[in-house]
Protein backbone atom coordinates (compact mmCIF):
# COMPACT_ATOMS: atom_id res chain seq x y z
CA UNK A 1 0.00 0.00 0.00
CA UNK A 2 1.36 3.66 -0.94
CA UNK A 3 2.03 5.14 2.45
CA UNK A 4 1.67 8.54 0.52
CA UNK A 5 -1.89 7.57 -0.29
CA UNK A 6 -3.96 9.58 2.21
CA UNK A 7 -1.87 12.70 2.30
CA UNK A 8 -4.04 14.99 0.35
CA UNK A 9 -6.44 14.05 2.49
CA UNK A 10 -4.20 14.18 6.06
CA UNK A 11 -3.07 17.92 4.72
CA UNK A 12 -6.87 18.99 4.15
CA UNK A 13 -7.71 17.57 7.84
CA UNK A 14 -4.54 19.58 9.44
CA UNK A 15 -5.95 22.72 7.66
CA UNK A 16 -9.87 21.66 8.80
CA UNK A 17 -8.81 21.31 12.59
CA UNK A 18 -6.86 24.51 12.65
CA UNK A 19 -10.11 26.11 11.19
CA UNK A 20 -11.76 24.51 14.36
CA UNK A 21 -9.52 25.55 16.65
CA UNK A 22 -10.14 29.25 15.66
CA UNK A 23 -13.45 29.03 15.66
CA UNK A 24 -13.66 27.50 19.61
CA UNK A 25 -11.28 30.69 20.28
CA UNK A 26 -14.01 33.02 18.99
CA UNK A 27 -17.06 31.16 19.95
CA UNK A 28 -15.62 30.87 23.94
CA UNK A 29 -15.52 34.98 24.78
CA UNK A 30 -19.19 35.28 23.06
CA UNK A 31 -20.27 31.72 25.26
CA UNK A 32 -18.35 33.20 28.71
CA UNK A 33 -20.33 36.70 27.84
CA UNK A 34 -23.97 35.16 27.78
CA UNK A 35 -23.58 32.33 30.68
CA UNK A 36 -21.46 34.50 33.26
CA UNK A 37 -22.88 37.95 32.62
CA UNK A 38 -23.36 39.88 35.71
CA UNK A 39 -27.61 39.03 35.78
CA UNK A 40 -27.00 35.78 35.68
CA UNK A 41 -28.42 33.96 38.80
CA UNK A 42 -26.77 30.38 38.92
CA UNK A 43 -23.26 29.48 37.61
CA UNK A 44 -22.37 27.66 34.44
CA UNK A 45 -23.21 24.24 35.72
CA UNK A 46 -26.82 24.81 35.77
CA UNK A 47 -26.79 25.76 31.98
CA UNK A 48 -29.01 23.06 30.10
CA UNK A 49 -28.24 20.97 26.83
CA UNK A 50 -29.75 23.89 24.77
CA UNK A 51 -27.83 26.63 26.12
CA UNK A 52 -30.28 28.26 27.83
CA UNK A 53 -30.24 28.59 31.90
CA UNK A 54 -32.65 25.99 33.54
CA UNK A 55 -33.51 26.45 36.95
CA UNK A 56 -34.91 22.94 37.43
CA UNK A 57 -32.18 21.02 36.55
CA UNK A 58 -29.99 20.35 39.63
CA UNK A 59 -26.22 21.76 39.07
CA UNK A 60 -23.65 19.49 38.65
CA UNK A 61 -21.50 18.71 35.48
CA UNK A 62 -22.82 18.63 32.26
CA UNK A 63 -22.08 15.71 29.47
CA UNK A 64 -20.00 17.15 26.87
CA UNK A 65 -21.55 17.42 23.25
CA UNK A 66 -20.54 14.63 20.74
CA UNK A 67 -18.60 16.41 18.06
CA UNK A 68 -20.02 16.36 14.39
CA UNK A 69 -19.62 13.98 11.69
CA UNK A 70 -17.25 15.85 9.82
CA UNK A 71 -15.20 16.47 12.68
CA UNK A 72 -14.62 13.32 13.76
CA UNK A 73 -13.70 12.05 10.19
CA UNK A 74 -11.68 14.71 9.55
CA UNK A 75 -9.67 13.54 13.02
CA UNK A 76 -9.48 9.83 11.84
CA UNK A 77 -8.34 10.61 8.57
CA UNK A 78 -5.52 12.75 10.62
CA UNK A 79 -4.76 10.21 13.38
CA UNK A 80 -6.16 7.02 11.81
CA UNK A 81 -8.71 4.38 12.51
CA UNK A 82 -6.14 2.70 15.14
CA UNK A 83 -7.75 3.49 18.85
CA UNK A 84 -4.22 4.65 19.73
CA UNK A 85 -3.20 7.73 17.08
CA UNK A 86 -0.05 7.48 16.43
CA UNK A 87 2.34 9.88 18.18
CA UNK A 88 3.42 12.75 16.27
CA UNK A 89 6.95 13.00 15.82
CA UNK A 90 8.88 15.24 18.14
CA UNK A 91 9.31 18.28 17.09
CA UNK A 92 12.49 19.90 16.97
CA UNK A 93 13.39 22.30 20.58
CA UNK A 94 13.14 25.98 19.58
CA UNK A 95 13.49 29.03 21.51
CA UNK A 96 9.68 29.39 21.09
CA UNK A 97 6.59 27.94 19.75
CA UNK A 98 6.67 27.27 15.93
CA UNK A 99 3.64 27.83 13.66
CA UNK A 100 2.40 24.65 12.30
CA UNK A 101 4.30 23.33 9.29
CA UNK A 102 2.27 23.89 6.45
CA UNK A 103 3.37 22.97 3.05
CA UNK A 104 3.53 25.56 0.26
CA UNK A 105 1.77 23.86 -2.17
CA UNK A 106 -1.11 22.50 0.10
CA UNK A 107 -4.75 25.39 -0.11
CA UNK A 108 -7.16 25.31 2.54
CA UNK A 109 -10.08 22.41 1.70
CA UNK A 110 -13.15 22.87 3.74
CA UNK A 111 -15.52 19.87 3.41
CA UNK A 112 -19.07 21.33 1.41
CA UNK A 113 -22.23 21.84 3.28
CA UNK A 114 -25.53 20.61 2.05
CA UNK A 115 -27.19 23.51 0.67
CA UNK A 116 -24.24 25.77 0.96
CA UNK A 117 -25.69 26.98 4.06
CA UNK A 118 -23.28 28.77 6.21
CA UNK A 119 -21.44 26.14 8.98
CA UNK A 120 -23.84 26.11 12.02
CA UNK A 121 -22.08 27.55 15.19
CA UNK A 122 -19.21 24.77 16.41
CA UNK A 123 -19.93 23.29 20.14
CA UNK A 124 -16.49 24.18 22.39
CA UNK A 125 -14.18 21.54 20.84
CA UNK A 126 -12.35 19.04 23.50
CA UNK A 127 -8.93 20.64 24.81
CA UNK A 128 -5.95 19.20 23.11
CA UNK A 129 -4.60 16.66 24.68
CA UNK A 130 -1.59 17.79 26.78
CA UNK A 131 2.08 16.85 25.10
CA UNK A 132 4.34 16.09 27.20
CA UNK A 133 6.41 19.20 28.19
CA UNK A 134 9.24 19.84 26.87
CA UNK A 135 12.45 21.22 28.64
CA UNK A 136 12.60 24.56 28.23
CA UNK A 137 15.70 25.63 26.21
CA UNK A 138 17.86 26.93 28.40
CA UNK A 139 19.88 30.12 26.30
CA UNK A 140 23.10 28.76 25.86
CA UNK A 141 25.94 30.40 28.30
CA UNK A 142 28.01 32.37 26.40
CA UNK A 143 31.48 31.78 26.48
CA UNK A 144 33.34 33.74 28.91
CA UNK A 145 35.71 35.69 27.59
CA UNK A 146 39.30 34.97 28.66
CA UNK A 147 40.43 37.38 31.01
CA UNK A 148 42.22 40.49 30.22
CA UNK A 149 46.11 40.60 30.82
CA UNK A 150 46.52 43.60 33.69
CA UNK A 151 49.69 45.09 32.86
CA UNK A 152 51.36 44.14 35.51
CA UNK A 153 53.19 46.36 37.77
CA UNK A 154 56.84 47.26 37.93
CA UNK A 155 57.90 45.23 41.20
CA UNK A 156 58.22 47.69 43.76
CA UNK A 157 61.87 47.48 44.65
CA UNK A 158 62.45 48.57 48.27
CA UNK A 159 64.98 51.40 48.66
CA UNK A 160 68.52 50.05 49.45
CA UNK A 161 68.98 49.41 53.57
CA UNK A 162 70.90 51.96 55.31
CA UNK A 163 74.29 49.81 56.28
CA UNK A 164 73.79 49.95 60.21
CA UNK A 165 75.94 52.84 61.55
CA UNK A 166 79.45 51.23 62.72
CA UNK A 167 79.41 51.40 66.43
CA UNK A 168 82.99 52.36 67.70
CA UNK A 169 84.71 50.11 69.27
CA UNK A 170 84.16 49.42 73.39
CA UNK A 171 86.97 51.95 75.08
CA UNK A 172 86.64 51.79 78.81
CA UNK A 173 86.26 55.16 79.96
CA UNK A 174 89.41 57.57 80.37
CA UNK A 175 90.67 57.58 83.68
CA UNK A 176 92.92 60.51 85.06
CA UNK A 177 96.44 58.87 84.35
CA UNK A 178 96.03 56.22 86.23
CA UNK A 179 93.11 54.31 88.37
CA UNK A 180 90.28 56.88 89.44
CA UNK A 181 90.10 58.02 92.71
CA UNK A 182 86.46 57.23 93.44
CA UNK A 183 84.03 54.51 92.53
CA UNK A 184 81.65 55.39 89.89
CA UNK A 185 79.05 57.12 91.14
CA UNK A 186 80.15 57.20 94.93
CA UNK A 187 82.79 59.18 97.06
CA UNK A 188 83.87 55.84 98.47
CA UNK A 189 88.11 55.45 97.61
CA UNK A 190 89.08 52.78 94.92
CA UNK A 191 90.92 50.19 96.20
CA UNK A 192 94.33 51.49 94.97
CA UNK A 193 93.32 55.34 96.51
CA UNK A 194 92.45 53.83 99.72
CA UNK A 195 95.64 52.14 100.25
CA UNK A 196 98.01 54.86 99.68
CA UNK A 197 95.42 56.86 102.29
CA UNK A 198 95.53 54.05 104.60
CA UNK A 199 99.49 53.35 104.30
CA UNK A 200 99.97 57.11 104.70
CA UNK A 201 97.96 56.80 108.14
CA UNK A 202 100.31 53.92 108.84
CA UNK A 203 103.51 55.34 109.98
CA UNK A 204 101.87 57.12 112.78
CA UNK A 205 100.62 53.96 114.37
CA UNK A 206 104.09 52.34 113.90
CA UNK A 207 105.86 54.93 115.73
CA UNK A 208 103.18 54.95 118.87
CA UNK A 209 104.22 51.12 119.18
CA UNK A 210 107.76 52.05 119.26
CA UNK A 211 107.17 54.64 121.84
CA UNK A 212 107.00 53.47 124.82
CA UNK A 213 107.21 54.79 128.38
CA UNK A 214 109.86 53.77 130.57
CA UNK A 215 108.67 51.11 132.45
CA UNK A 216 108.39 48.85 128.94
CA UNK A 217 111.22 50.28 127.48
CA UNK A 218 113.89 49.27 130.11
CA UNK A 219 111.98 48.23 132.80
CA UNK A 220 111.81 49.00 136.90
CA UNK A 221 115.40 50.33 137.11
CA UNK A 222 114.96 51.23 141.17
CA UNK A 223 115.00 47.38 141.23
CA UNK A 224 118.96 47.51 139.99
CA UNK A 225 121.76 48.39 141.69
CA UNK A 226 123.46 52.03 140.30
CA UNK A 227 125.07 50.42 137.50
CA UNK A 228 125.49 50.52 133.44
CA UNK A 229 123.59 47.64 131.46
CA UNK A 230 121.94 46.26 128.57
CA UNK A 231 118.92 45.48 127.72
CA UNK A 232 116.47 44.03 125.17
CA UNK A 233 112.57 43.93 124.45
CA UNK A 234 110.24 42.86 122.20
CA UNK A 235 106.46 43.48 121.45
CA UNK A 236 103.84 43.24 119.44
CA UNK A 237 100.65 44.75 118.84
CA UNK A 238 97.46 44.90 117.22
CA UNK A 239 95.64 48.40 115.97
CA UNK A 240 92.35 49.20 114.44
CA UNK A 241 92.57 52.86 112.93
CA UNK A 242 89.73 54.87 111.28
CA UNK A 243 91.34 57.87 109.85
CA UNK A 244 88.04 59.45 108.69
CA UNK A 245 88.72 58.87 105.17
CA UNK A 246 89.97 55.52 104.18
CA UNK A 247 87.98 52.82 105.37
CA UNK A 248 89.07 51.41 108.76
CA UNK A 249 92.07 49.21 108.32
CA UNK A 250 94.11 46.55 110.30
CA UNK A 251 97.37 46.67 111.41
CA UNK A 252 99.81 44.62 113.74
CA UNK A 253 103.13 45.41 114.51
CA UNK A 254 106.32 43.21 116.02
CA UNK A 255 109.27 44.71 116.88
CA UNK A 256 112.43 44.47 119.19
CA UNK A 257 114.88 46.78 120.54
CA UNK A 258 117.96 46.76 122.11
CA UNK A 259 120.04 49.37 124.47
CA UNK A 260 123.27 49.89 126.59
CA UNK A 261 123.34 52.46 129.05
CA UNK A 262 126.24 53.73 131.78
CA UNK A 263 124.74 54.64 135.43
CA UNK A 264 126.02 58.02 135.99
CA UNK A 265 126.22 59.09 139.84
CA UNK A 266 124.23 62.64 141.00
CA UNK A 267 123.28 64.20 143.71
CA UNK A 268 119.98 63.04 145.27
CA UNK A 269 119.67 60.54 142.49
CA UNK A 270 121.51 58.92 139.17
CA UNK A 271 121.74 59.15 135.84
CA UNK A 272 121.26 56.04 133.14
CA UNK A 273 122.56 57.33 129.49
CA UNK A 274 122.64 55.21 126.76
CA UNK A 275 121.57 54.33 123.30
CA UNK A 276 118.78 52.70 121.86
CA UNK A 277 118.30 50.39 118.07
CA UNK A 278 115.54 48.67 117.10
CA UNK A 279 113.32 47.42 114.07
CA UNK A 280 109.92 47.12 113.84
CA UNK A 281 107.69 45.73 110.93
CA UNK A 282 103.62 46.50 110.53
CA UNK A 283 101.65 44.47 108.49
CA UNK A 284 98.73 46.10 107.40
CA UNK A 285 95.22 44.79 105.96
CA UNK A 286 92.97 46.79 104.44
CA UNK A 287 89.29 46.55 104.47
CA UNK A 288 87.46 44.91 101.04
CA UNK A 289 91.05 43.49 99.58
CA UNK A 290 94.41 44.64 100.23
CA UNK A 291 97.67 44.56 102.07
CA UNK A 292 100.40 46.57 103.15
CA UNK A 293 103.82 46.54 104.83
CA UNK A 294 105.86 49.00 106.89
CA UNK A 295 109.62 48.79 108.35
CA UNK A 296 110.91 50.79 110.48
CA UNK A 297 114.81 50.46 111.52
CA UNK A 298 115.12 53.11 114.27
CA UNK A 299 118.23 54.96 116.06
CA UNK A 300 118.13 56.81 119.91
CA UNK A 301 119.60 57.55 122.29
CA UNK A 302 118.03 58.58 126.16
CA UNK A 303 118.55 59.44 129.79
CA UNK A 304 117.18 58.83 132.84
CA UNK A 305 117.47 60.22 135.96
CA UNK A 306 116.11 58.39 139.54
CA UNK A 307 115.81 60.56 142.29
CA UNK A 308 116.37 59.40 146.16
CA UNK A 309 112.67 61.29 146.83
CA UNK A 310 110.97 58.91 144.24
CA UNK A 311 110.89 61.86 141.79
CA UNK A 312 112.18 60.43 138.05
CA UNK A 313 112.47 61.74 134.74
CA UNK A 314 113.12 60.29 130.61
CA UNK A 315 113.81 61.39 127.60
CA UNK A 316 114.13 59.76 124.66
CA UNK A 317 115.33 60.78 120.79
CA UNK A 318 115.31 58.54 117.84
CA UNK A 319 115.44 58.83 114.35
CA UNK A 320 113.85 56.32 111.92
CA UNK A 321 114.10 55.41 108.17
CA UNK A 322 110.55 54.06 107.16
CA UNK A 323 109.28 51.95 103.83
CA UNK A 324 105.89 51.67 103.20
CA UNK A 325 104.24 49.20 100.88
CA UNK A 326 100.90 48.28 99.51
CA UNK A 327 99.49 45.27 97.15
CA UNK A 328 96.11 45.63 96.09
CA UNK A 329 93.70 45.20 92.83
CA UNK A 330 92.72 48.03 91.24
CA UNK A 331 88.71 48.25 89.94
CA UNK A 332 90.07 46.62 85.96
CA UNK A 333 91.25 43.84 88.26
CA UNK A 334 95.13 44.47 87.80
CA UNK A 335 97.29 43.70 90.60
CA UNK A 336 98.55 46.98 92.00
CA UNK A 337 101.70 47.94 93.49
CA UNK A 338 102.83 51.26 95.56
CA UNK A 339 105.92 51.80 97.62
CA UNK A 340 107.98 54.65 99.38
CA UNK A 341 110.38 55.81 101.96
CA UNK A 342 110.72 58.33 104.27
CA UNK A 343 112.47 59.88 107.51
CA UNK A 344 111.02 60.23 110.63
CA UNK A 345 112.06 61.33 114.02
CA UNK A 346 110.79 61.95 117.25
CA UNK A 347 110.97 62.33 121.27
CA UNK A 348 109.20 61.62 123.96
CA UNK A 349 109.40 62.83 127.37
CA UNK A 350 108.04 61.70 130.53
CA UNK A 351 108.61 62.51 134.43
CA UNK A 352 106.62 61.49 137.81
CA UNK A 353 106.77 60.63 141.11
CA UNK A 354 106.33 57.99 143.23
CA UNK A 355 105.00 57.46 146.42
CA UNK A 356 105.50 55.04 148.90
CA UNK A 357 102.84 53.40 151.32
CA UNK A 358 103.30 51.08 154.18
CA UNK A 359 103.27 47.49 153.00
CA UNK A 360 105.49 48.08 150.44
CA UNK A 361 102.23 49.79 148.25
CA UNK A 362 103.01 52.66 146.31
CA UNK A 363 101.43 54.88 143.58
CA UNK A 364 103.11 56.53 140.70
CA UNK A 365 101.24 59.71 139.29
CA UNK A 366 102.99 59.67 135.27
CA UNK A 367 102.73 62.45 132.78
CA UNK A 368 104.47 61.93 129.27
CA UNK A 369 104.11 64.18 126.22
CA UNK A 370 105.65 62.76 122.72
CA UNK A 371 105.96 64.54 119.40
CA UNK A 372 107.04 62.40 116.20
CA UNK A 373 107.17 63.70 112.55
CA UNK A 374 107.32 61.12 109.69
CA UNK A 375 108.64 62.70 106.04
CA UNK A 376 106.60 61.81 102.91
CA UNK A 377 106.95 61.20 99.12
CA UNK A 378 105.83 61.56 95.68
CA UNK A 379 105.22 58.15 94.11
CA UNK A 380 103.03 56.44 91.30
CA UNK A 381 101.45 53.24 91.70
CA UNK A 382 102.35 50.77 89.17
CA UNK A 383 98.32 51.01 87.74
CA UNK A 384 99.79 55.07 87.27
CA UNK A 385 97.99 56.70 90.40
CA UNK A 386 99.69 59.53 91.40
CA UNK A 387 100.27 59.79 95.57
CA UNK A 388 101.57 62.64 97.21
CA UNK A 389 101.56 62.17 100.63
CA UNK A 390 102.70 65.60 102.75
CA UNK A 391 103.68 63.39 105.83
CA UNK A 392 102.85 62.70 109.24
CA UNK A 393 102.66 65.13 112.65
CA UNK A 394 101.87 63.65 116.15
CA UNK A 395 101.60 65.21 119.33
CA UNK A 396 100.51 63.01 122.24
CA UNK A 397 100.09 63.29 125.71
CA UNK A 398 99.35 61.00 128.25
CA UNK A 399 98.44 61.44 131.85
CA UNK A 400 98.67 57.81 134.16
CA UNK A 401 98.36 56.18 137.37
CA UNK A 402 100.56 53.84 137.90
CA UNK A 403 99.69 51.72 141.38
CA UNK A 404 101.76 48.50 142.19
CA UNK A 405 103.37 46.51 145.14
CA UNK A 406 106.57 45.22 145.83
CA UNK A 407 107.19 41.26 146.99
CA UNK A 408 110.70 40.71 148.61
CA UNK A 409 111.67 37.19 148.22
CA UNK A 410 115.15 37.57 149.44
CA UNK A 411 118.58 36.67 147.88
CA UNK A 412 117.29 39.65 145.99
CA UNK A 413 115.22 38.20 144.62
CA UNK A 414 112.05 40.73 144.02
CA UNK A 415 108.61 40.60 142.50
CA UNK A 416 106.33 43.58 141.84
CA UNK A 417 103.12 43.61 139.83
CA UNK A 418 101.57 47.02 138.72
CA UNK A 419 98.70 48.26 137.22
CA UNK A 420 98.11 51.28 135.08
CA UNK A 421 95.51 53.18 133.91
CA UNK A 422 96.04 55.91 131.31
CA UNK A 423 94.34 58.55 129.64
CA UNK A 424 95.85 59.47 125.65
CA UNK A 425 95.05 62.66 123.64
CA UNK A 426 96.18 63.04 120.63
CA UNK A 427 96.22 66.87 119.26
CA UNK A 428 97.77 66.54 116.35
CA UNK A 429 97.68 63.43 114.27
CA UNK A 430 96.74 64.76 111.31
CA UNK A 431 97.73 63.93 107.21
CA UNK A 432 97.65 65.26 104.43
CA UNK A 433 97.59 62.49 100.96
CA UNK A 434 97.01 63.69 97.11
CA UNK A 435 95.69 60.94 94.77
CA UNK A 436 95.48 62.26 91.46
CA UNK A 437 95.55 65.77 92.86
CA UNK A 438 92.54 64.89 94.60
CA UNK A 439 92.97 65.80 98.42
CA UNK A 440 92.44 63.66 101.27
CA UNK A 441 93.17 64.66 105.01
CA UNK A 442 93.64 62.07 107.50
CA UNK A 443 92.67 62.30 110.97
CA UNK A 444 93.99 59.65 113.71
CA UNK A 445 93.37 62.77 116.35
CA UNK A 446 91.03 61.90 119.66
CA UNK A 447 91.98 60.41 122.88
CA UNK A 448 91.69 56.34 123.76
CA UNK A 449 91.99 54.96 127.39
CA UNK A 450 94.46 52.38 127.97
CA UNK A 451 94.55 49.42 130.85
CA UNK A 452 97.97 47.86 131.33
CA UNK A 453 98.74 45.03 133.78
CA UNK A 454 102.35 43.60 134.03
CA UNK A 455 105.29 42.34 136.34
CA UNK A 456 108.63 43.28 137.17
CA UNK A 457 110.95 40.64 138.86
CA UNK A 458 114.75 41.12 139.90
CA UNK A 459 116.17 37.93 139.39
CA UNK A 460 119.32 38.50 141.80
CA UNK A 461 122.35 40.49 141.20
CA UNK A 462 122.60 41.46 137.95
CA UNK A 463 119.62 40.30 135.74
CA UNK A 464 115.71 41.42 135.81
CA UNK A 465 112.59 40.57 133.67
CA UNK A 466 109.81 42.35 132.85
CA UNK A 467 106.32 41.30 130.85
CA UNK A 468 103.09 43.39 130.46
CA UNK A 469 99.56 43.40 128.54
CA UNK A 470 97.83 46.23 127.38
CA UNK A 471 94.45 46.88 126.10
CA UNK A 472 93.46 50.64 124.64
CA UNK A 473 90.13 52.01 123.04
CA UNK A 474 89.66 55.13 121.08
CA UNK A 475 87.66 56.74 118.63
CA UNK A 476 90.11 56.38 115.90
CA UNK A 477 92.53 54.13 117.42
CA UNK A 478 92.03 50.85 119.74
CA UNK A 479 94.67 48.04 120.11
CA UNK A 480 92.70 44.93 121.11
CA UNK A 481 95.68 43.91 122.73
CA UNK A 482 99.82 44.52 123.21
CA UNK A 483 102.40 42.44 124.28
CA UNK A 484 105.63 43.21 125.60
CA UNK A 485 108.34 41.27 127.33
CA UNK A 486 112.21 42.55 128.16
CA UNK A 487 115.32 41.69 129.84
CA UNK A 488 118.23 43.85 131.39
CA UNK A 489 121.29 43.22 132.53
CA UNK A 490 123.32 45.13 135.07
CA UNK A 491 127.43 44.81 135.47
Amino acid sequence: MNPFHHAPRRRAAHIHVLLLSMSALLWLPAAQAQYWSPGAQAGPHNVGTDGVFDEDEEPGPRPRPPLPKEDLEALEDLFGSGDTPPEPPPAPPSPGPMAPNVPEDASPHLPDHAGGDAMPPASPPAPPEARPKQPEARPEALPEAPPQAQPEAPPVVPPPAEPPAARPPAVPPARPAGDAVYLPGTRTLTPTANAAVGTASAAQGLWQAEMNALGKRMGELRLTPAAGGVWGRAFTQRQKLDNGVAREFRQTVGGFELGADTALAAAEGRWHVGAVAGYSQGSLKFRHGGTGDDDSVHVGAYATYIGNSGFYLDGIVRVSRFSHEFKVHDTQGRRVRGQYRGNGVGASLELGKRFTWPGAWYVEPQLEVAAFRAQGADYTASNGLRIKDDGTNSMLGRLGLHVGRQFDLGDGRVVQPYMKLSWLQEFDGKNTVRTNGVRHKNRLDGGRAELDLGVAAQLGKHGSLYGSYEYAKGSRQTMPWTFHIGYRYTW
